[in-house]
């Protein structure tokens, strides 16, 4: 089965499959969960980051005679580790959907280079304020050695 799975929250998500015989789940191009092989019911349970959107999925689940169980569990931010709601599943995905994820894709994208620029901007009025400040302190100590050395300096005798 290939499709898509919502994810609701950004974050650490277990990602499990029980199944008899084997199963193999990918989440992209990444495989997760690797319960292949010729056995009863047996959960097997892999671990990944992931945002908050639409993700590709694939299951590949194949039975060798005897019982048959697949199931998909998934738990992360705000889920419990549990059997994948039928809701969260999505075998296609509408054009609108598409658009949306790219527009929020988008506006992430500029949030986060506008909130870079702003640290940068900062970064570069703060480094030009201490280098002011550091320019008026050297001058200050110019001018106070300077005082200095004429309070000490020898006047010559006024000649009578």
């Amino acid at each position: 089965m290939t499709g898509f799975v919502e994810v609701p929250k950004t974050g650490k998500w277990t990602i499990g499959t029980i199944s008899d015989d084997g199963s193999k789940l990918w989440i992209g191009d990444q495989l997760i969960v690797n319960n292949d092989g010729l056995h009863g019911d047996r959960e097997v349970k892999g671990e990944i980051n992931l945002e908050a959107g639409l993700h590709a999925i694939r299951v590949e689940f194949f039975e060798r005679g005897g019982g048959a169980t697949m199931k998909v569990l998934a738990g992360g931010p705000g889920r419990d580790y549990s059997i994948v709601p039928p809701e969260t599943w999505k075998r296609e995905i509408t054009a609108e959907e598409i658009a949306q994820r790219k527009a929020e894709e988008e506006a992430k994208r500029k949030a986060e280079e506008e909130a870079k620029r702003k640290a940068e901007e900062e970064a570069r009025r703060k480094a030009e304020e201490e280098e002011a400040a550091r320019k008026k302190a050297e001058e200050e100590a110019r001018k106070a050695a300077e005082e200095e050395a004429r309070r000490n300096t020898p006047r010559p005798a006024d000649n009578p």
